[in-house]
């Protein structure tokens, strides 16, 4: 009887509790971590870290009413919905699924596409006008994702399962406006998607204007008010990338743009900046911000800018954009979702917006200096993206990383810089080393030939990264058919002129003994000027410069370096043997005086 009473008196002061556990409000709101001003936010990211799920709020001070094990009603206030997310098709799916969005008049939509960490897959932004229109959304990994939908006001999320790895890329694709006729009627996707269940562990994500994002968790178990302390943005004067298509819908230092290489002369260059950024397709679009102190000014697309229909030759094969810019608020857009180069120098006010698609070019690689060996791109991801290329043959020999296949991109072609240089233009290609990559920098040596495994990574507001791993070995090479000659200006043509890098002197084919390929010259040098060694009679296949060799023989210091030629540094006549030792890749210069 006692037990009874007990277990009487437990349930009788437990019940208020549970009624009231039942349904719990929480109240967000800001302050500046600095001066503890009350701030308004922008939004607040809602996750169940213990569920696997989220929903965003918005509004300066917004609230969430929250029901243990029924899910969420959001922000009253939040009337007008412009669309509704219908239940995904199949779900479990494998490797795709379709979605409709009834939309109740034009909107602006966001979809994004999130794995149970909040890592973001794929994106997908656009007007859409009323009417129901369909989405396929594909999955790589066989994992639990969550796909929202954002009208600027209110969201809806529905958690997908995906239960095929290795399925492609993920990705958010538009299929078309669906008439309304042709749709079997089905359920609206409630906003209980998010779950809630007493006890589980929370983490809320602020963000403000001006402000960093500022998270913090709790578990929590009856109303609660969150007062969370934004860190401010403190901004550089300078030129910054914004819009609701990147990372960065309003001004952040990790979108400044960075001062560029004139391509034209390899200096820096003051006013002509750069920034790699991913961006979204869509029309929401992105501007350019110059910040000089409490002053902003918006510049967008100006009259004449578009896509270029005549490119340089050595401008990128891709489809790009160029021209004037102008103090605007009217965005710029880009037709497919992807890695972007964009450019403005602020003195003669143009722009350049490129796509970027990296690959490795160079006398090393498998296509020689003719065209790129392109690398597999990651999928698209609005911070940070990479490249890969792995079971690469390199050779013993130079190369680059080269995007679209292009070595530049113009701004200008009429700018005079002195000293008989004209135009502004930005390099599309790094040189220097694998681990210390510069715009447009000497050729990158390989010394030691094999199969290797190349990565390439960027991450908004840094520096490009890679890595080169050898991973096998390869047999020798095979120079029999190989024909080298002297290229530079340092001798007589055949019509009795100077050279100046225009013909060759002298291409033969090797003496072959085994592994080893010798090719011998008998040539007048001129004196203090410089020559290669070259294959053929263009660029495209191996050439080899003082860096490159073992020099030897009783006249190798009458040779020296300048900026990878041989440079002559006496006038005569000599006999020059270039050996490979095709087994271990050593390369020779055996120079005599005659």
């Amino acid at each position: 009887m006692k037990t009874f009473r007990l277990l009487f008196k437990i349930s009788v002061c437990l019940i208020p509790f549970l009624l009231q556990a039942n349904t719990i409000t929480l109240t967000f709101s800001g302050k500046n971590s600095q001066t503890q001003a009350t701030i308004l936010l922008q939004s607040v990211l809602v996750r169940n870290l213990t569920r696997g799920c989220d929903t965003t709020l918005y509004g300066g001070n917004p609230s969430i009413v929250m029901k243990n094990s029924l899910g969420i009603n959001e922000l009253s206030g939040q009337g007008g919905v412009t669309f509704t997310l219908m239940p995904v098709e199949p779900n479990p799916f494998n490797g795709s699924a379709t979605v409709y969005l009834e939309v109740a008049r034009r909107a602006n939509l966001h979809l994004r596409l999130c794995n149970s960490r909040g890592i973001v897959a794929a994106e997908y932004s656009g007007e859409f006008n009323a009417g129901r229109h369909k989405f396929i959304v594909t999955g790589s990994v066989a994992q639990m994702e969550i796909l929202t939908v954002f009208d600027g006001t209110v969201s809806k999320s529905a958690k997908l399962v995906n239960c095929q790895s290795g399925t492609g890329r993920d990705e958010i694709r538009y299929a078309g406006f669906v008439a309304q006729k042709n749709i079997i009627p089905a359920k609206s996707m409630a906003s209980s998607v998010f779950v809630y269940h007493l006890g589980d562990s929370l983490s809320y994500t602020a963000a403000a204007n001006g402000f960093y994002d500022e998270t913090i968790k709790d578990v929590p178990v009856q109303n609660t008010s969150y007062t969370l302390q934004m860190l401010p943005v403190v901004l550089v004067d300078g030129f910054y990338v914004k819009g609701a298509v990147t990372a960065f819908p309003t001004l952040n230092p990790g979108a400044i743009m960075k001062v560029a290489i004139n391509e034209v002369v390899q200096t820096p260059r003051t006013s002509l900046l750069e920034l790699y950024i991913p961006i979204q397709a869509g029309s929401a679009g992105f501007n350019i911000v110059q910040v000089a102190g409490s002053n902003q000014v918006t510049f967008g697309p100006g009259s004449g800018f578009g896509f270029v229909t005549n490119p340089n030759v050595n401008e990128p094969t891709v489809s790009f954009q160029r021209g004037p810019c102008t103090e605007t608020t009217a965005k710029w857009t880009v037709p497919i979702t992807g890695m972007y180069h964009v450019t403005i120098d602020y003195i003669v006010r143009k722009v350049a917006i490129v796509p970027v698609h990296w690959g490795m070019i160079g006398a090393a690689t498998p296509s020689g200096w003719g065209i790129s060996t392109d690398m597999t791109e990651s999928s698209f991801n609005p911070t940070s993206m990479s490249w890969s290329i792995s079971n690469l043959t390199l050779l013993r020999d130079d190369w680059k990383f080269r995007y679209s296949n292009g070595w530049m991109v113009y701004l200008d072609t009429i700018v005079d810089l002195g000293g008989g240089h004209k135009g502004i233009s930005v390099n599309t290609n790094f040189g220097g080393a694998v681990n210390a990559l510069v715009p447009g920098g000497i050729n990158i040596y390989n010394s030691d030939p094999g199969i290797y495994t190349c990565n390439l990574t960027y991450t908004v507001g840094s520096a490009y990264s890679a890595t080169l791993i050898k991973i096998g070995s390869i047999p020798p090479v095979d120079y029999t058919n190989v024909q080298m000659g002297i290229i530079g200006d340092c001798y007589l043509k055949l019509d009795g002129t100077q050279a100046n890098w225009d013909e060759n002197f002298g291409t033969t084919l090797p003496a072959v003994a085994g592994t080893n390929y010798t090719w011998t010259y008998n040539i007048n040098f001129i004196g203090y000027h410089d020559f290669k060694f070259r294959q053929g009679y263009d660029w495209s296949g191996i050439y080899i410069g003082y860096p490159q060799v073992t020099m030897a023989g009783p006249a190798a210091s009458y040779f020296t370096n300048d900026g990878g030629n041989f440079r002559v540094v006496s006038s005569g006549n000599f006999t020059m043997v270039l050996k490979i030792e095709a087994a271990t890749e050593i390369w020779t210069v055996t120079a005599t005086k005659n």
